[in-house]
């Protein structure tokens, strides 16, 4: 056990009942006792029964049981499960505990000399047996969290006699195996494997792997010592595979596996799940495990001593920590040193789209980019829609996002299409061959139009067409048929990249005049269309389900912006709404295309910050804080008069009383790095030592040197103020075009404070 403890502790088990049944319960060692294994953690809410065909051994159990008046439901049934309700013959052996439905294999105590003594065959017992599913219905027994199965071979014919109540609720389990017949007719490890990940439930180790000697045989490999005969297999759902069922992604029962996991000493695991619940169930208490997950990591020593807030799991979860509780902020001997500075970042839990506050998606699916913004976005527009009988959307994307949310805003009857991905609900048709005839009361497609009419997907080829010639505006064209396939009054919901016109093979991003042409060339009135759009501001560098921050942008601001630049995928969105106004509408999709310059794109294939952390402009972004300053010094200026500025500049950063959370971008040219470092160092010590400061939180200072236009196209954005002190300094900025760049007053500077907007971005005011 790993967070048990702390969940126990915090109160976070109280809610949480656990079902465990054993079938081959005989109690022989120490460790067939579950609560010698820290399952009684869960006590009072613990149910465990247990199975086993002999009846002084449940006897013996049940009085144990009753002597050390425990304090959760257990109880040994003497009953022989099988698949089947009959009679069946019990092969009793010279190890009672070596007992089975299977008699012993001469043809192994022939070859094999460890086990072949256990399990001779002393008699046989004639007995009943029955199956796990029948004893279920007959005691009302609705579900089965964890099962441990040790009935020495028949471990697949119990299975098959539990297939409705395992598949409906059983969350782990752990079975004895055999990989050589040690009983006549028995199923091998590969026989329940097969079942058991028919059943969806995944391998996820063996526990010791034991050996057996041939016989007579004066010879063993020190590396392959004897032939392997039998484990124990553990078995979970996993439930954080991105193709799990959102059904079956309940918060009661992940935090159910998250718990078997750790009782089952699965940390990792039950880490996975206490991260996922938090990052998308934290706003309720009962799921929000930050404090849990963060003091259960302080307990590991080379943790602390690396420092917690340098985890990225850590960073992830900064927002959910809850400073009131727990010993995270325990003076004596804090796990994190300063967690108020780290807390000073502040991620919005929501963005502002058109005046109204929308949460940012935080369900870790394919959540580096603009799905932090296109699900709450369409979940929204879905739910303020009068009428919505008929519901159609262009792409399976909703569908990796729901919950019980999806009940409430009425979207569950829909019609799905999706040419490519096979998925339960979804019809694998081509869009544009839906009937004209057919209409529809709302559409919606996030992020999947620009791919109608192009090429494969390069990382994973999971999707797009094998065609030689492609169809840049077929995503126009698509546009023009949601229009046609509404009904009148009906309204549509378009996600789509935009900024530069860029042809990506698998995708085309939309610029202003690509846009314009649904009205001007395929027809579309103009009263019919309005678009928002969306920009990323900042985004957590690095993590798989990154916070951000998307604020609304004007689209004549959006011409430079790149797609997977500097961020991954999408930079930029258009939100296109479109209302049907009347049911006049020439869909002429004949049309050659119109010529337009389409850029490359700067990343083709990269779409995840493993593979543009690597990216020098990225490694930039990560040394940016709330407020980003940048000074263009004259290098060639005479030594004294260089330092004489350079000292007004850094003296006015390090006296400001929000120094912390700024950084100073240096540009450096004409200079070798090594002398620019040497000046940089002699001017801050002089500052210091002139002015007496005591710098407790240090800005960051960094050179920059000579980037592409691009890279400063998307490094503008993230820059708040040019310091300029003289012509020599506009001269040298001028060259890379920061005119959009407010200039910062040095004699006003000391005034001015770190301020957050409603939408997430920071200001000096």
């Amino acid at each position: 056990m790993f967070f048990l403890p702390n969940l126990k502790k915090s109160g976070k088990l109280d809610r949480v009942h656990i079902t465990v049944f054993i079938v081959g319960s005989r109690k022989i060692e120490k460790q067939d006792d579950y609560a010698s294994q820290n399952w009684d953690i869960f006590a009072p809410n613990l149910t465990i029964y247990g199975f086993d065909a002999d009846l002084e051994a449940c006897d013996r159990a049940n009085a144990d049981l009753e002597a050390r008046k425990v304090n959760w439901k257990e109880k040994h049934i003497p009953l022989a499960l099988s698949n089947t309700e009959g009679k069946a013959t019990l092969y009793v052996t010279k190890y009672p505990g070596c007992s089975s439905l299977y008699p012993p294999s001469e043809e192994y105590i022939k070859r094999f000399s460890g086990n072949s003594e256990l399990i001779e065959l002393k008699s046989t017992v004639n007995l009943s047996t029955t199956t796990l599913e029948n004893f279920c219905k007959a005691e009302d027994i609705q579900e089965i969290d964890f099962l441990h199965l040790d009935v020495q071979g028949a471990e697949l014919n119990v299975l098959h006699g539990a297939d409705g109540i395992l598949n409906k609720s059983l969350l782990g389990l752990v079975t004895e195996v055999e990989f050589t017949e040690i009983y006549a007719g028995q199923p091998l490890f590969s026989d329940v494997d097969i079942y058991l990940r028919s059943q969806g439930l995944t391998l996820f180790d063996f526990g010791n792997m034991y050996r057996d000697r041939r016989r007579e045989v004066p010879v063993i490999s020190q590396s392959h010592p004897g032939p392997l005969i039998w484990s124990d297999a553990f078995y979970f759902r996993d439930l954080m595979r991105s193709d799990a069922s959102p059904s079956s992604k309940t918060p009661e029962k992940l935090l159910k596996l998250a718990c078997l996991a750790d009782v089952m000493e699965f940390p990792d695991y039950a880490l996975e799940i206490l991260e996922y619940l938090t990052l998308n169930y934290g706003g309720n208490a009962n799921y929000n495990f930050a404090n849990n997950i963060i003091e259960s990591l302080g307990e590991i020593p080379e943790l602390r001593k690396q420092g917690l807030e340098s985890l990225p799991i850590v960073a992830r979860l900064l927002e959910y920590i809850n400073i009131d509780e727990g010993y995270i902020l325990n003076t004596t001997e804090p796990i994190i040193t300063d967690l108020k500075t780290t807390l000073a970042r502040n991620w919005k839990p929501t963005f502002i789209y058109k005046g109204k506050h929308l949460p940012y998606n935080r369900i870790g699916y394919n959540n580096t980019g603009e799905r932090a913004i296109e699900i709450p976005i369409t979940l929204d527009f879905l739910a303020t829609l009068e009428k919505k009988d008929k519901i159609l959307e262009i792409g399976n994307t909703l569908s990796h996002y729901e919950n019980s949310l999806s009940e409430y805003i009425g979207i569950r009857p829909r019609r799905i299409v999706d040419k490519f991905e096979v998925a339960i609900g979804v019809d694998n048709v081509d869009f544009m061959d839906i009937s004209s005839e057919e209409k529809y009361d709302v559409i919606v497609s996030v992020s999947t139009v620009e791919h109608i009419g192009q090429g494969i997907e390069p990382s994973s080829g999971a999707y797009g067409e094998q065609i030689k010639v492609r169809d840049l505006e077929a995503p126009l064209k698509a546009i023009a048929k949601i229009y046609e396939l509404l009904a009148v009054g009906g309204k549509a919901l378009i996600t789509v990249p935009f900024g530069k016109l860029i042809d990506g093979g698998w995708y085309i991003q939309f610029d202003r005049q690509y846009l314009e042409s649904l009205t001007t060339k395929y027809q579309i009135p103009h009263a019919a269309i309005s678009t928002v759009f969306m920009r990323i501001l900042d985004m957590e560098l690095p993590s798989s389900n990154p916070r951000e921050i998307w604020i609304q942008e004007q689209k004549e601001k959006l011409l430079n912006v790149e797609y997977n630049y500097p961020y991954p995928c999408a930079n930029a969105v258009a939100l296109i709404e479109i209302n049907k106004l009347s049911e006049v509408f020439d869909l002429n999709l004949d049309m050659a295309p119109t010529a337009l310059t389409y850029n490359q794109p700067v990343c083709e294939r990269a779409t995840i910050f493993s593979d543009l952390i690597a990216d020098s402009l990225l490694l930039l972004f990560s040394k940016l804080k709330d407020i980003n300053l940048i000074y263009f010094p004259d290098w060639e200026k005479p030594e004294e008069s260089l330092y004489s500025d350079m000292e007004k500049v850094i003296g006015a950063i390090l006296a400001h009383p929000d120094r912390s959370r700024m950084t100073l971008l240096i540009y450096r040219s004409n200079i070798s790095e090594e002398d620019a470092n040497f000046v940089l160092a002699g001017v801050t010590m002089n500052v210091l030592m002139e002015q007496n400061l005591e710098v407790d939180g240090e800005p960051e200072l960094h050179l920059i040197e000579t980037i592409s236009q691009v890279q400063w196209a998307a490094l503008i954005p993230r820059i708040h103020r040019e310091i300029v002190l003289d012509d020599s300094n506009k001269q040298n900025s001028a060259k890379l075009g920061s005119k959009n760049i407010l200039v910062c007053e040095l004699e006003n500077f000391s005034k001015q404070r770190i301020v957050q907007l409603e939408t997430g971005a920071f200001v000096l005011g």
